[in-house]
Formats: C-alpha cells, sequence, structure tokens
C-alpha cells in the first residue's frame, strides 16, 4: 500500500488475498459452527450466529508460528465467545469450547504451514482449509458420528470429557506456546537444536492433535449413546411394570364383577349391621366405582379412569376431550406410556400450586394420518424452556425420576413422530404427534 498524489493505493495483489480468504475461509467457519451446533445448543439469534462464525473465520487466518503467543491471546477471545453464543450447562460448553479451540487452531496451523512453504500458495492453502472441513463435516455425517439429539451424560461423564479437551488443549499449547518459555542461548548449536526440536514436535503433533479431538467428540457420542440405552432400558422396565399393575387391575375388577352373583346369595343369608357392613365394603371396591368412557380405546381409557381417581383425590380440575379408535398401530405398552407419563407430569407439576389453582386438560384424536396429544397443565415455574433440553424433575432423587419426559421422546422417536413442549404464562404444554399411514379419520 502506498500514498500516491494525496490518495491511498492498495496493492491489486491485497484485494486478490483478500478475496481468496473471504471465499474460502467464510464457508470453512460456517461449516464448522454447524458441526459445533449438532453437538451444543445455540443461541437462536442472529448476533450468536455472527460471533461463532466470526471466530472461527479469525482463527483460521491468524499467523501460528512456533513459539508465537497468538494462541494464548486469542483463547480468552475465543472461549468468551462461544460461552456467549453456545447454550446450556458450562462443563459441557467448555468441553466442546477446548475441542473446537484445538481443531480451528490446528487447522489455521495447517495454512499458515502452507502459506510459509509456498509465499504465493495462498489459494492452494485456503483451498486445503475447506477441503478438510467439507471432508471432516461429510465422513461424520456418512459415518453417523453425529448425534441424532444433544449428547447427554450424567455430570461425572462430562468431567471425564472435559478433562479429555483438557488434555488436547495442553498439548497444543505445548507444540505451539512452549517454546516461549524456553531459554536463550543466543546463536548456538543448543539453540539450533531446540528450534528444530520444537519444529519436528509441532509438525509430528499436529495429526496427533486433530485425531485427539475427533476422538473425543467421538467418546462424547458414544457415552450418550451408552447413557442413551440405560435410560431406554429403565424406560422400558418403569413402562412394562406400570402396563403390569394396569393389567392386573383390569382383571381383578372383572373377576370381582363375575364373581357378582355369589355376592348376592351371600347378602341372602345376611340381615341388620352385618348386610350393612358387607354392602359398605363391596361398594368401596374398585369393581363397583363407577367408570367413566373417555373414548373406543381400551388402554387410554384404563390409563384415564386409572388416573382420573389420582386427579380427583389432588383436587385438580381436569378437562377431557378424547377420540381414539381401538384399533391404533401403536404398542400398548406405548400407548399406556403416553398417557400416562404425560399425566403424571401435569398431576406433579400441579401438587405444587394452591389447590384452587390446579388445572389440567387432556386432548387427543387421530386427525389427518396423525395421532395428536395435547396435555396441559397450570405449573408454579414460569420460565423459558431451553431449546434442546427437557425441564428436570422437582424431585430429590432425579437419578431415579425425571424419566418420564425422556420415556415419551423415546417414544416419539421411535414413531418418527415428534414432542413439542412449551411453557408459557404459568401453563405448560406437551404436544405429541405421531404419523399414523393405516388410519383413517
Amino acid at each position: 500500500m502506498s500514498v500516491l498524489s494525496g490518495s491511498v493505493y492498495i496493492a491489486p495483489q491485497f484485494w486478490y488475498k483478500l478475496i481468496i480468504v473471504v471465499a474460502f475461509s467464510l464457508p470453512s467457519a460456517i461449516l464448522l459452527w454447524r458441526l459445533l451446533g449438532a453437538f451444543i445448543p445455540q443461541r437462536k439469534t442472529r448476533t450468536a450466529a455472527i460471533v461463532g462464525v466470526t471466530v472461527f473465520f479469525v482463527s483460521f487466518g491468524l499467523p501460528i508460528y512456533i513459539g508465537d503467543p497468538n494462541v494464548l491471546y486469542f483463547f480468552p477471545v475465543f472461549s468468551s465467545a462461544l460461552l456467549y453464543a453456545l447454550q446450556g450447562a458450562p462443563l459441557p460448553r467448555l468441553t466442546f469450547i477446548l475441542n473446537f479451540f484445538c481443531l480451528a487452531i490446528e487447522l489455521g496451523a495447517i495454512v499458515t504451514a502452507i502459506e510459509h512453504a509456498r509465499p504465493s500458495g495462498i489459494l492452494l492453502a485456503y483451498a486445503v482449509l475447506l477441503a478438510l472441513i467439507v471432508l471432516l463435516t461429510v465422513g461424520f455425517r456418512r459415518l453417523h458420528l453425529l448425534p441424532d439429539e444433544y449428547p447427554a451424560l450424567s455430570p461425572k461423564l462430562w468431567r471425564v470429557a472435559f478433562i479429555m479437551a483438557v488434555f488436547s488443549f495442553l498439548v497444543l499449547l505445548l507444540c505451539i506456546a512452549m517454546p516461549i518459555f524456553q531459554p536463550y542461548w543466543g546463536e548456538s548449536p543448543l539453540q539450533d537444536a531446540f528450534n528444530s526440536f520444537f519444529i519436528l514436535q509441532s509438525f509430528l503433533m499436529t495429526p496427533f492433535i486433530l485425531l485427539s479431538v475427533l476422538v473425543n467428540l467421538y467418546v462424547v457420542q458414544l457415552l450418550s449413546r451408552h447413557e442413551q440405552l440405560l435410560q431406554e432400558q429403565a424406560l422400558s422396565e418403569v413402562n412394562r411394570v406400570y402396563y403390569d399393575q394396569l393389567e392386573q387391575s383390569q382383571i381383578e375388577m372383572r373377576r370381582l364383577r363375575h364373581d357378582l352373583a355369589n355376592h348376592l346369595q351371600t347378602m341372602q343369608q345376611l340381615s341388620g349391621d352385618a348386610l350393612h357392613r358387607y354392602i359398605d365394603a363391596l361398594a368401596d371396591t374398585p369393581a363397583m366405582q363407577p367408570r367413566r368412557r373417555y373414548c373406543e380405546n381400551q388402554i387410554v381409557n384404563a390409563v384415564l379412569q386409572n388416573k382420573s381417581a389420582r386427579i380427583e383425590q389432588s383436587e385438580i380440575q381436569a378437562s377431557f376431550s378424547v377420540s381414539l379408535p381401538n384399533d391404533l398401530p401403536l404398542q400398548d405398552i406405548d400407548l399406556c406410556a403416553l398417557f400416562a407419563n404425560g399425566l403424571d407430569n401435569a398431576i406433579e407439576a400441579c401438587l405444587a400450586l394452591p389447590p384452587d389453582t390446579r388445572r389440567l386438560s387432556v386432548r387427543a384424536r387421530t386427525d389427518k394420518g396423525l395421532f395428536v396429544l395435547c396435555i396441559r397443565n397450570r405449573t408454579a415455574d414460569c420460565s423459558p424452556l431451553q431449546p434442546g433440553t427437557l425441564p428436570q424433575s422437582t424431585k430429590k432423587d432425579r437419578v431415579n425420576h425425571g424419566l418420564g419426559l425422556r420415556s415419551l421422546q423415546e417414544i416419539c422417536t421411535r414413531y418418527h413422530g415428534a414432542m413439542t413442549l412449551q411453557r408459557t404464562h404459568g401453563m405448560f404444554e406437551l404436544l405429541i404427534t405421531i404419523p399414523l399411514p393405516h388410519v383413517t379419520d
């Protein structure tokens, strides 16, 4: 750049480099930002997206040399920007920030190395950068390494994942920033030997760091799948036990009704107080209680009849509008879990409110080839839900409780359906839609 006749003259080579950097670095930054979004929730704002893409864009253009403190200076900026742009608990955010910082810096180091080896090879350097990120993204998708949902690990496993990310970060600092702290012996063979050692070490460790980051991401995905499998097994057992209990209750009621003739014969032999006590005891049995028919589906009827007793005991004002056929193409145990777990969560939320404010409603129908279930209830928690997360159980034992919504989510996923949660103005809404191609309205 030079000054001619009072004006600023910018060499064409500058514009050429700028166009190359923007044309290749910007798509690379967008792809890496989207790849990060597959592992952890991102803020759904334009500002957050701009901040996230910008820090990746800058990291690719950052000159990275052996012994250069740029990495140390840039890390606080990088981590602060992504802490703002990402959502979720601090430990998962820090884990992925460290992993993707190492990934971005190593990719930037490759760009710097190619430019240093070939001063006129800026096009090659940034083309290699874009090709590597495209290859990385496609590889994750083809190998099914991208999670279907955000990883959900226990705090202990998140600590393990964080320690693995810290290890990769420390190795990166050892390769790039450690020479800053080495003693300087002037122009001597010892100094040359140290310089050669650090350069060789950095070149050898670059693929190791990239591989360690990829392994870290894969391990997080693997641990998440293992946790999900354990939860599905626990949920399946809970649903099976509940369904067995419900079926046993129905059998007992049918048996009691079948024995009605015997009861009548017994009452003929009694008189006075003994007869009144026998009648009162018989009237209090579940089989003798009035049963409301909610819909044609026997499983849904049984669940709603079972839950309505608890709803009445809890002084909850409830309304039901259910229109479901008896031949739904859903397994009975899954249909039972959808209504039972949904209502259990609604009842639990209502119990935290004063009796005169407890309300819930259940709407279910088949409409245009869809099974639709909507449960709404009043709630004491008015805070908005975080995207990609499930509300935590209010019970003290969160390890053995809080499985209801996870069970519903697992069922929806298995039937290629969707579950939507919304909490606004003191109302919580659970909406479940499942495609039913074989059901006609």
